[in-house]
């Protein structure tokens, strides 16, 4: 099988669906997210698949990994997207990424880290961000609890000896 996958790393002058090969192993549907390799250099790049369909294999860089299970785009979205690539001066990837929610770029990772100041079985202060001495815990409207530093004000800066006239 073969698909036709838009790369985010195509410029506008190369802007074209590119064709890949699918591995008997990998089931993909149009408006699925993939990672390709792409350019001589095989840079890992990510794509959004176009179509699906029989063709010629050989000479194919194979789709080597699939990012969602279900598809992020309707056929409907994919139309849109082709007309709107025709219609403005962007690549096919741009009228995509800005079809797509954002939140599908951020992944939330937690970090754990142990201080030598203090032991693990200690809590902090109520307040406080675990693993940071010195910051406190703020409810922000978009972000949920996020940690931040207060910064002191700077010192005043000191005053200059008053002139002596007549020297």
């Amino acid at each position: 099988m073969i698909a036709r996958i838009a790369v985010s790393a195509a410029t506008f002058a190369i802007d074209k669906p590119y064709s890949y090969f699918v591995p008997p192993s990998m089931h993909l549907q149009p408006g699925v997210r993939v990672m390709v390799p792409f350019s001589r250099s095989n840079r890992r790049v990510e794509g959004v698949v176009l179509e699906v369909g029989e063709g010629r294999e050989e000479n194919l860089k194979p789709v080597e990994q699939v990012l969602d299970e279900e598809p992020v785009l309707s056929p409907t979205m994919l139309q849109l997207a082709a007309f709107l690539r025709g219609r403005c001066f962007c690549t096919y990837f741009d009228v995509v990424r800005a079809m797509l929610p954002g939140g599908l770029w951020f992944e939330a990772k937690d970090s754990y880290t142990l201080t030598p100041d203090r032991s693990w079985e200690e809590k902090p202060p109520r307040g406080a961000c675990p693993g940071k001495p010195g910051t406190k815990r703020k409810k922000s409207r978009f972000w949920g609890w996020r940690c931040r530093r207060p910064w002191p004000l700077p010192p005043p800066a000191p005053k200059p000896p008053p002139c002596s006239e007549g020297s």
